[in-house]
C-alpha cells in the first residue's frame, strides 16, 4: 500500500475513535416543569439520571452554568 492510502486509512480510524469517545462522553437530559412550581422546586437528580456516582462528581468538574440571557441552564 502506498503512503497516501496508509494516510488515509489512519484519518478514517481516528475520526472513528473520535466520534466513538464523543458519543460516550456527551449526555443530555431534560426536564419539564410548571410555571407555577415555587421557587426551589426540586426539579430532578441530574447525577442520578446520568448514571454517575455523586462521589465522582467534584473529580469531573461537575457545574451547572446559565446559558445566555434566558432562565434555562445547562451542565
Amino acid at each position: 500500500l502506498g503512503v497516501g492510502v496508509l494516510e488515509k486509512k489512519n484519518a478514517a480510524l481516528l475520526s472513528l475513535r473520535f466520534t466513538c469517545l464523543w458519543s460516550v462522553s456527551a449526555a443530555q437530559i431534560r426536564y419539564s416543569i410548571a410555571e407555577e412550581v415555587k421557587e426551589g422546586t426540586a426539579v430532578g437528580n441530574t447525577a442520578k439520571d446520568l448514571g454517575l456516582e455523586k462521589n465522582s462528581l467534584k473529580v469531573r468538574k461537575y457545574r451547572i452554568g446559565s446559558g445566555g440571557t434566558d432562565s434555562l441552564f445547562h451542565v
